[in-house]
This record gives structure tokens, C-alpha cells and sequence, in this order.
């Protein structure tokens, strides 16, 4: 059984890693993100995961107090405990003329202020004399998520209030989605495998924008899918070669995901 401290639990991510990694059989300790974590005892887990984010360093310029992360793991490396770390990074450090597909040895290259957070990020914390590192750059991670600010909440929230789903950028942009629970269940392993260094966590696979959208009108049963734009901007794939190799767990096709999620939507509204 692998102990774990989870920071973030009642998020998106969070609560569906934390679903996924008890079902394991490991055992998992909750832990608020404004907690004062100078004060916790690091020497009872195998792994720290972090899956908290303060609104603002999404949209800030970097600041050592909105970054969650650095404040976790320095308090983590000054206690002195084995714990691996694992810091939850994301594609967006490859920038947006990433290569397609994006391997862990691709150039750190961000071109918005989250990726630019993410990067000063990953460099803060591998400079800490932490006992295990795990860098893990994620994919679009979605999943029944109305409300959220991501194409999916977007998605979801007009398909049921308004009748459709919208795009402000070509239908045929591909990119790479790893449904929440499948995302859950390889950081699951991850962590009980006790893997360090960098890995991309992606589905293997990309999609066009479109293809999804149409998946989630056609399980919601009806809906119209608008273009305001034709300009492919932003596409991406990661590398998963590596991950592959760590992990067994199996990821689900998107579209029988997003029929899903239709549906479900379907039966709330």
C-alpha cells in the first residue's frame, strides 16, 4: 500500500484521483491548500501529490506566493522525509508551435502565462534538494464538468442552456484528451509505482475539436454546432511513449466518452 498526501481533493482532479487511488488500496490523507504546510509530518507518506491551483496564478504573472507547488514541496525537502513529490504540470510548457507529437525532450517554449507559470514552476522545484521529483505535463483533461472554465464546461454549459455548442477556432484543430477517470487511474499507478522524473500524461492520440463536439451533441440527443472561426491555432499531441511504458492502465476512446458525458447532461437538464 502506497501513502499518499493528497493537496486538492475536493477539485476536479483531485477528487477523482483520489476515488482511483483508494480503489487501489492505498491510503490517502486530504490536506487543505491554505493548510500552513510547514507545520505537517511529511515522514508517514511515500508520495505528495498536489492538485490544487490558486485561481489567479492561471492568469497572473508569476508570483512565489500564488504557487501552491513551491510552497508545498520547499516545506517537503526542509522536513526531510522520502516522499516523492509529484507536481501536476501541463502540455502548455511546450508552448503552442510545440511539435506534434511533443516528446519530454522538446523545447520548454511557453506562449501564455499559464505555461510560462508551469515552467518557472518545474525549474523552482528541481532545484530543491526534494527526495523524488515527478514532473508529470498533462493533457486536456476533461470529463462531466459543466461550470468549469475549459472547452468541455464551456461546451456543456451552452449545449444545455442555449441549444449548442460553439467553437472560436477551426472545427479540424486536434488535440489530445484524456478523460478525468483514465487520468486518475495512470497517476494512480504512477504513484504507487513510485516513478520520478519528467513524463507527459496524455491519451496517446489526438482528436479534431469538431469530431468532439458532435460526439457530445449527438449523446445529448440534439443541438447545433457553431464556427465563429476557421483559423487552426493550438494543436497538440504529447509523446506517450514513456508513460506507456510505466503504466498499464487503459485509456478509454473519446468518443464513446463524449456520448457519455451527453447523455448525462441530457438526464440533468
Amino acid at each position: 500500500m502506497v501513502r499518499v498526501l493528497l493537496v486538492g481533493t475536493s477539485g476536479f482532479i483531485g477528487a477523482a484521483y483520489r476515488l482511483a487511488a483508494v480503489g487501489r488500496g492505498d491510503g490517502v490523507v486530504d490536506l487543505h491548500y491554505g493548510a500552513d504546510f510547514g507545520a505537517v509530518d511529511f515522514s508517514g507518506f511515500d508520495a505528495v501529490v498536489n492538485a490544487a491551483c490558486d485561481p489567479r496564478y492561471r492568469v497572473s504573472a508569476y508570483d512565489e506566493a500564488l504557487d501552491v507547488d513551491l510552497r508545498l514541496a520547499r516545506a517537503l525537502a526542509a522536513s526531510g522525509a522520502p516522499a516523492t513529490y509529484y507536481m501536476l504540470s501541463s502540455r502548455k510548457v511546450y508552448g503552442a508551435h510545440a511539435p506534434f507529437p511533443a516528446t519530454e525532450t522538446a523545447p520548454i517554449a511557453p506562449t501564455d502565462v499559464y505555461g510560462v507559470n508551469k515552467a518557472l514552476t518545474e525549474a523552482a522545484l528541481s532545484a530543491l534538494p526534494l527526495a523524488g521529483l515527478a514532473v508529470l505535463r498533462i493533457a486536456n483533461v476533461y470529463g462531466d464538468e459543466v461550470g468549469r472554465g475549459s472547452f468541455f464546461g464551456a461546451a456543456s454549459r451552452t449545449l444545455v442552456q442555449e441549444g449548442f455548442v460553439r467553437l472560436d477556432i477551426s472545427p479540424f484543430t486536434r488535440r489530445d484528451f484524456i478523460h478525468v477517470d483514465d487520468f486518475a487511474c495512470v497517476l494512480a499507478e504512477l504513484t504507487a509505482k513510485k516513478f520520478t522524473g519528467v513524463v507527459n500524461l496524455g491519451s496517446g492520440s489526438s482528436v479534431e475539436l469538431g469530431r468532439v463536439a458532435l460526439w457530445l451533441i449527438e449523446g445529448f440527443g440534439s443541438g447545433r454546432l457553431i464556427c465563429d472561426s476557421w483559423e487552426e491555432r493550438d494543436a497538440f499531441l504529447l509523446d506517450s511513449q514513456k508513460l506507456k511504458a510505466w503504466t498499464s492502465a487503459h485509456v478509454g476512446d473519446v468518443r464513446s466518452r463524449c456520448l457519455e458525458i451527453g447523455r448525462n447532461l441530457k438526464c440533468k437538464a
